[in-house]
Formats: C-alpha cells, sequence, structure tokens
C-alpha cells in the first residue's frame, strides 16, 4: 500500500465519528493486478468501513485495460478490467453501468465515471441528464 493511502486511512478513521461517509473517487487500492495488495488495502480500511459507507467510483487503476468498455485504451488496472474493484465494492449501479447517484439527507451525490464514455449522447450523459431532472430541488 503506499505510504500516502497509509496516512490519508489514519487521518480518516481518526474523523469516522464526526463523517457520515466517505466519497472515494478513483485509484481505489493501485493494486494493478496484485491480488494481494487488495487485501491489504480492504484491510486498512476496514476500522472506518465497518462504521461508515465507503462510496467509491472507479478510477483507471481499476478499470483501463485494451478491448474493454474503458474510455482509454490503456494497460493501468494491470488487466484486471475492474472485476476486483467491482468485486469489493458494490455500489449502487445497474449491470454494465459505471455511474450512479444516491441521496444523503439533504445531499444529493452523483458519481460518473471518467474512465467511461461522458461525451454528449453518450449513455452515462443521458443518465445523468435524467437523474439530474430528478433531484428535489425544494430540499
Amino acid at each position: 500500500v503506499a505510504p500516502e493511502s497509509v496516512l490519508t486511512v489514519k487521518h480518516v478513521a481518526q474523523l469516522r465519528d464526526r463523517i457520515d461517509f466517505v466519497l472515494h473517487v478513483g485509484d481505489i487500492a493501485y493494486a494493478v493486478g496484485y491480488s494481494a495488495q487488495w487485501d491489504e488495502f480492504m484491510n486498512q480500511i476496514q476500522p472506518v468501513t465497518s462504521r461508515i459507507p465507503w462510496m467509491t467510483i472507479p478510477g483507471n487503476h481499476e478499470t483501463d485495460f485494451p478491448n474493454t468498455d474503458s474510455l482509454f485504451n490503456g494497460t493501468d488496472s494491470g488487466g484486471e478490467c475492474g472485476i476486483p474493484y467491482e468485486t469489493r465494492f458494490q455500489m449502487p449501479i445497474s449491470k454494465g453501468q459505471h455511474w450512479y447517484s444516491y441521496r444523503y439527507g439533504p445531499v444529493h451525490v452523483v458519481a460518473f465515471s471518467t474512465e467511461h464514455d461522458f461525451s454528449v449522447g453518450s449513455s452515462q450523459y443521458k443518465w445523468m441528464q435524467e437523474d439530474l431532472k430528478q433531484v428535489d430541488r425544494k430540499v
């Protein structure tokens, strides 16, 4: 596990009684094909995830690999293609969709993936338009 992530998780763990959830945006464990790295990261965040939600959205180190549904054709995931990430972090998504939204109290959180097509007319773009139309703006 990267030394920086150890410091970050320690800081979040100290705040866990003062925060409602964590929104971890991309580059989750930097495992790039090494399952032991995933296990170590999951053990590292367990003191926090056992008490509050740890919401995620994939980054290039979780999904990017040639000939996948990733927007970019890089090899940043080390061949994982999102499988270890999606197995460990089951977000409120539909099959084949890497974006979602949820309401937490008065906050409407939209998590979209920059690793998948979000251009005008794409399925992610259309989903976001519809999702934002549904937001209760009176809250």
